[in-house]
């Protein structure tokens, strides 16, 4: 029986790629999808050293729009949040947090190396 094929709806891909898997050994798709899954645990490793984080942790001193001071020891933390910050709509002062933040810079100003600098005339 010889069966329609219809390119537009994609029955052509369909039918070939079920015969690709047909004719190959049953080792290759094993071998195939090890290939996949461990691509996929690389991928989720390599994304969790993305970033270095950091965390603060003590009683709040003052939340605002902006930013939340955080008590630690004897030193006052200010850590800026955004609109997109978790858990911060149930904090009030003296409330006892855990802030997890990570560092970046913005910009960075190159003033040029200690090599350069001429030296001090007499």
């Amino acid at each position: 029986m010889i069966i329609p094929i219809n390119p537009l709806r994609g029955d052509a891909l369909f039918v070939f790629f079920t015969d690709l898997v047909r004719l190959l050994p049953s080792n290759f798709c094993y071998f195939i999808i090890m290939k996949l899954i461990i691509l996929a645990s690389m991928f989720l490793s390599l994304s969790s050293f993305a970033g270095k984080g950091y965390q603060v942790t003590g009683p709040v001193l003052e939340v605002g729009k902006q930013s939340i001071i955080v008590l630690k020891g004897k030193e006052k933390w200010e850590v800026e949040t955004s609109p997109t910050t978790k858990g911060l709509g149930g904090v009030k002062v003296g409330d006892k947090v855990t802030v997890y933040y990570s560092m970046h810079a913005d910009e960075i100003e190159n003033k040029g190396s200690a090599a350069e600098k001429p030296a001090k005339k007499k």
